[in-house]
């Protein structure tokens, strides 16, 4: 976890929806249109209403007579006295807004399922904030990590408008969608007050307050309530101009990339769930998958396999060989895919099963090691390893969606995961090509047909169990003939003695 989002409250939805006391009303100013009935925005008109039982109070002008009407005679309460004092009380502001990323961005780009997005922030007249010169390619899931800082005056300009964009080289720039701060609505919140109030120990150590990570709607006019086209996820600071010095700007610049090799040997498999009905055997593989969410917020995937077990039975498979992944690190949400498949020349192969399991522990223990500085020496085993020459492999058990429940079979593997610097220094071979080290893999244990054994061959092609039963058809059909000839030769004789006992 990046040290700023260390204990920082997140909160699934726009901040305000979680203040109960945002002062203001706001009411959209319209302007007809000549012989038509719609309407154009030209403004808001901000306000605030109170409605309040009024209170009777002595008349104390002198030398006249209490007027009739009630209400000459009342004064009633002003609730908001306080804010008004405030309002007429301009403070200057300093407003931060930290954006971390874009989330399910509507592609613009239709014809590849994408955009090219890139941030545009505004506050009234004031310079805005344009990152199209950075926009991120071909993604709806962009890294923004941009900070951005403006200096206003409350009450003021208030609406800070947001937008995504999508970049265009030979045309204008598509609006993905936007959405609208306003930022009196918080200022002048008591709730809001507490929130940026810092925390005091009981030492007396002050600490700033953090503020809760929201996830902003983007829709096309910036109302919450239309059409979504996205969400950002950002965290807004405001203070006094005198207190800018207190509140550094805190660096939400992300990681370097570092690039590291996964090596996953997979050695065996047992137990497995046989696909082809007739032979009661499998052409086993295993596929090992590596997923997550790369920089760009794009789904990564990457997808290896091993060499092909032809003909292998008693849910048995061996396979002596060695993937070999290029990551790039962070990897956000990674997880692993192993999956056993039956491969079939004609049509699709048949799935097995699968395990997955989560990779963040490796990948966060190896980017700890680096940042100790430990790049070239960094390696993590799974399962871990107490010595270098007994290295850990584990069982992992395979099911299957529609047998919940129910192991399909067993897959031997090991992984190991180092920096590129550290694989350079000790470089492997993909399955069992050289340099085969660390371990070194020998030939698999498999079946091969023989012409010199003709019944081995069979028994390997059609699998044990159907060859035992044909060897015991066989044997019936066998017994069969043998039975009937014993039977004709004695009824044979047996009539022979007849025929020849009547003639004589």
């Amino acid at each position: 976890t990046p040290k700023y989002l260390v204990d920082r409250p997140v909160i699934e939805e726009e901040l305000e929806k979680t203040l109960t006391d945002c002062p203001f009303r706001v009411a959209v100013v319209k302007r007809g249109r000549l012989n038509s009935f719609e309407t154009d925005d030209v403004g808001v008109f901000k306000y605030l209403t109170h409605v309040t039982k009024l209170k009777e109070v002595p008349y104390n002008a002198e030398g006249e007579e209490p007027p009739e009407e009630p209400w000459k005679r009342a004064k009633a309460e002003v609730p908001y006295a306080p804010l008004l004092a405030k309002l007429r009380e301009p403070v200057t502001v300093v407003v931060r807004l930290y954006i971390l990323r874009g989330l399910k961005l509507s592609p613009k780009d239709v014809s590849v399922n994408s955009c090219d997005p890139y941030l545009l922030v505004e506050l009234g007249s004031l310079p805005p904030h344009n990152g199209r010169e950075r926009y991120i390619e071909k993604t709806l899931h962009p890294q923004f990590h941009e900070m951005v800082q403006f200096t206003t005056t409350l009450p003021g300009m208030s609406n800070m408008v947001v937008s995504v964009y999508d970049w265009d080289k030979y045309t204008s720039d598509d609006l993905v969608g936007k959405t609208i701060i306003d930022l009196e609505q918080r200022w002048f919140s008591e709730e809001w007050q507490k929130l940026t109030t810092p925390t005091t120990d009981s030492e007396g150590n002050r600490t700033a307050a953090m503020m809760p990570l929201e996830r902003r709607v983007l829709t096309p006019s910036g109302d919450s309530e239309e059409q979504s086209q996205g969400a950002l996820d950002m965290w807004l600071e405001m203070f006094h101009e005198v207190e800018e010095r207190d509140n550094p700007v805190m660096d939400i610049t992300p990681a370097p990339p570092v690039m590291v090799e996964m090596r996953c040997v997979v050695y065996e498999a047992r137990n497995m769930t046989a696909k082809d009905v007739a032979t009661l055997q499998n052409d086993l593989y295993i596929r090992v998958i590596v997923q997550g969410i790369d920089g760009k917020g794009n789904i990564y995937q990457q997808a290896q396999e091993t060499d092909t077990h032809w003909l292998a039975s008693g849910g048995k498979g061996s396979f002596n060989y060695r993937l070999v992944f290029n990551l790039e690190l962070p990897l956000r949400q990674p997880r692993l895919r192993i999956q056993a498949w039956d491969r079939d020349i004609v049509g699709r192969s048949d799935s097995i099963g699968e395990h997955i399991f989560s990779l963040r522990s490796m990948f966060s223990q190896l980017l700890a090691q680096v940042k100790e500085g430990n790049g070239t020496t960094a390696e993590i085993r799974h399962p871990a390893s107490k010595t270098p020459l007994n290295l850990g492999r584990e069982w992992f058990s395979v099911s299957h969606p529609s047998k919940k429940g129910e192991s399909q079979g067993e897959v031997l593997c090991e992984f190991s995961l180092m920096t590129k610097e550290r694989a350079e220094r000790k470089p492997v071979g993909i399955g069992r090509a050289e340099p085969n080290r660390d371990p070194k893999l020998p030939e698999p244990e498999r079946a091969r047909l023989n012409l010199m054994d003709p019944m081995g061959s069979l028994k390997m092609l059609v699998g044990p169990e159907r060859f035992n039963q044909i060897i015991a058809v066989l044997c019936f059909v066998l017994c069969l003939f043998v039975g009937g000839f014993i039977l004709l030769m004695v009824l044979n004789d047996v009539m022979a003695a007849l025929i020849s006992s009547v003639i004589e």
